[in-house]
């Protein structure tokens, strides 16, 4: 699975976190692409004491020749993308040995995890992480049930101990990430068409139902000719008298409350759908 990526910025945002673009990555930090295929996300941590978002992009924006980059930085309260989509940002390549089969910097979105003290990803920058990741799981086709193959970790890919308290295998903090990153996708899931069209059907016959209710609170009124019926009954009702289905109250009068009128409407185009039905 992959996805053609050919925009800059990312506006989409993640829950509710406004991205910030006013200090992109210096150049010198990362491959100029008009667009390349995107298959995964990987997440790391900045391995600092505490730091911010804000911070990290100011560093990367600032400095050349640091060989090294990422697309977005997370942390509490901010989300900054220093790298366009479109472009490779250097995160998850190594000199070394390469533990997943795929997954390369030329194929992924790098997301870092900025530290909050004692070089912790705290819980709020983690689920604003989680968000972003959602996010863009939507954006590249991931759903739910693809996290786990295609939302990995540094550590996933080289080894390297990052992020630091969700490496190793079988990291229980790990799996938890995950599973919000799919409870948020489940929750995003659009609706399908059919499931729409029965939303509107529903609201449309709640709302006939309550103006049916509203103007039987107005009209308690009893029809006593077929000139006081509305022009809508009127036809099935004259059919059901001239049938002696309707009997009227003796008195020459139909006698029909609406309630009744629309009940017995709705008798009448019963009789006609199932008559249809028997002759075809």
């Amino acid at each position: 699975m992959s996805k053609t990526i050919s925009t800059g910025l990312y506006n989409t945002g993640a829950g509710g976190l406004a991205i910030v673009h006013s200090l992109p990555c210096n150049p010198g930090n990362y491959d100029s692409m008009s667009s390349w295929e995107v298959s995964y996300i990987v997440l790391h941590y900045t391995g600092n004491q505490a730091d911010t978002a804000r911070a990290n992009a100011q560093y990367f924006h600032n400095n050349n020749g640091i060989w090294a980059s990422a697309h977005f930085f997370v942390d509490e309260s901010c989300l900054y993308q220093s790298v366009n989509l479109r472009d490779m940002a250097w995160h998850c390549g190594t000199d070394g040995t390469y533990y997943h089969p795929s997954c390369r910097n030329w194929n992924s979105i790098g997301v870092e995890m900025c530290t909050s003290g004692e070089y912790r990803v705290s819980p709020k920058t983690k689920e604003n992480a989680a968000q972003l990741c959602a996010s863009l799981c939507i954006l590249l086709g991931i759903g739910p049930e693809s996290v786990d193959k295609y939302v990995l970790r540094h550590w996933d890919v080289t080894h390297k101990n990052c992020p630091a308290q969700m490496a190793g295998a079988q990291n229980e903090e790990w799996q938890a990430f995950k599973a919000r990153v799919k409870t948020i996708l489940q929750e995003d899931v659009p609706m399908t068409k059919a499931e729409v069209e029965k939303l509107i059907a529903s609201a449309v016959q709640k709302s006939a139902d309550k103006l049916e209710k509203k103007m039987e609170e107005q009209s308690p009124r009893v029809y006593n000719t077929l000139e006081e019926v509305p022009d809508y009954w009127r036809e099935d009702i004259r059919w059901l008298s001239e049938q002696g289905i309707l009997q009227g109250n003796g008195n020459g009068q139909l006698g029909l409350t609406r309630s009744e009128a629309k009940a017995a409407v709705l008798v009448r185009r019963g009789l006609s759908r199932l008559q249809g039905e028997a002759g075809s």
